[in-house]
C-alpha cells in the first residue's frame, strides 16, 4: 500500500525525474519510494506479472522503475529487451522526446 492520501497524482516532468530521482539513485543508492520501484523488467517475470504485481488494477496507470539494462552483444549498443522465454519484448514509444 502507497503511503500517500487518496487522489494524489504523481505528474513528473522530465527536469524533476532525471534531477531528483536519478540523481539520487546515482548517488545515494535511491531503493525505490513506492512510486519509482526497482525491478528487472527484462528479467524472468512476464510483462503482466510486473504489472499484477506493481500496477494492479489501474490499467490507464504508467509505472516507474528502474532497470538494468542488457545488450544484445559484448561492446555493441543495441539494447536486448527480450522478456523471459515467451518471446515478447518491451518497446520503445514510436515518438522520439527530447529530455531536457
Amino acid at each position: 500500500m502507497l503511503p500517500y492520501p487518496p487522489g494524489y497524482r504523481f505528474l513528473l516532468g522530465d527536469d524533476h525525474l532525471l534531477g531528483h530521482y536519478l540523481l539520487k539513485k546515482i548517488v545515494y543508492e535511491f531503493k525505490g519510494n513506492g512510486l519509482v520501484m526497482d525491478n528487472d523488467l527484462y528479467g524472468k517475470e512476464e510483462p503482466w506479472e510486473i504489472w499484477n504485481n506493481y500496477g494492479g488494477d489501474s490499467v490507464d496507470k504508467d509505472l516507474y522503475f528502474f532497470t538494468p539494462l542488457k545488450k544484445k552483444s559484448i561492446g555493441g549498443s543495441r539494447i536486448d529487451r527480450g522478456v523471459n522465454s515467451s518471446g515478447g519484448i518491451w518497446h520503445e514509444p514510436s515518438t522520439d522526446a527530447t529530455l531536457c
